[in-house]
């Protein structure tokens, strides 16, 4: 119940800033003295409402008190509205300089140059003969073993031999990954360095003891632009938006300058503890 409570102010703080940001930005003059001003606007229409309901001194009190701690420099004051206010800023550079829809050589261009994060793995096709932990117990070992040395004697001579194997004996072109997620890490990492030329085993995994035969290996290959446009397109854009905001960043730089001396500036404003800095 302590949590649910917790919960639910923490949402209803988190409300009431968004709220209050938005009114401070639909009501606040855009000028160098905002914070100062002495003009409140309010519509006639919410002037009648407020009127008819006896909540105009009521609402009067919370604006005066909103806007003496905008003066007072308490919105820099604290971590969460200062966070909220470097999103909307954030979002309001961006939208000021919105990319430009790429071109099929920009995004061309960008895959050669990633080219590391667009590769199609390497895959793998293989024979295994399996013995399940659970059947062979204590056996397991010997019995692996044993199978090996007929399979060095006929090594074509695998069909019903060991046990059967949930997705099969025969795997056809699986990555690593769908490897690790199938037998296990030490398995996968077993089979992915073995060469193609016979038979190999006892390989262990959580469910029991393999002889594996690698047929095939499919070698990882740079993937085509049209293999993967829709997340090279996204990436693109991605790196677009932080370019722009690292050039309107840069902009505003020249419209500010950093002091050592906190009483340089007439607004109060807190030193952000080191802790505070994600």
């Amino acid at each position: 119940m302590n949590l649910r409570i917790a919960g639910y102010c923490i949402a209803s703080f988190l409300a009431g800033t968004a709220l209050t940001l938005k009114l401070a930005h639909a009501r606040m003059p855009m000028t160098e003295d905002s914070a100062s001003s002495t003009v409140i606007a309010i519509t006639p229409e919410q002037h009648q409402a407020l009127e008819a309901r006896h909540e105009m001194d009521r609402w009067l009190d919370d604006e005066l008190l909103f806007r003496e701690g905008l003066r007072r420099g308490y919105a820099l004051d604290d971590l969460i509205v200062r966070r909220e206010l470097q999103r909307r800023a954030r979002e309001a550079l961006l939208a000021e300089h919105p990319p430009q829809a790429p071109s099929d050589a920009a995004l061309q261009a960008y895959l050669e140059q990633h080219a590391e994060r667009y590769q199609a793995p390497a895959r793998y096709t293989f024979e295994q003969v399996y013995l399940s932990r659970g059947a062979h117990g204590v056996q397991l070992e010997a019995d692996a073993l044993a199978l090996g040395a007929r399979l060095r004697v006929n090594p074509e001579g695998f069909a019903g031999l060991g046990d059967p194997f949930p997705n099969g004996a025969h795997r056809v072109a699986v990555s690593a990954t769908q490897i690790v997620s199938e037998f296990g890490l030490a398995f996968a990492q077993g089979v992915t360095q073995l060469p193609a030329d016979g038979w190999h085993g006892p390989m262990a995994s959580a469910l029991g003891a393999h002889w594996v035969r690698i047929e095939r290996i499919e070698p990882g290959r740079p993937l085509a632009l049209v293999e993967v446009r829709s997340r090279v397109a996204t990436d693109y854009a991605e790196s677009e938006k932080q370019e722009a905001l690292r050039l309107a960043l840069a902009a505003l730089r020249g419209r500010y300058r950093v002091v050592d001396d906190p009483s340089a500036v007439s607004v109060t404003r807190r030193v952000t503890d080191e802790s505070e800095i994600p």
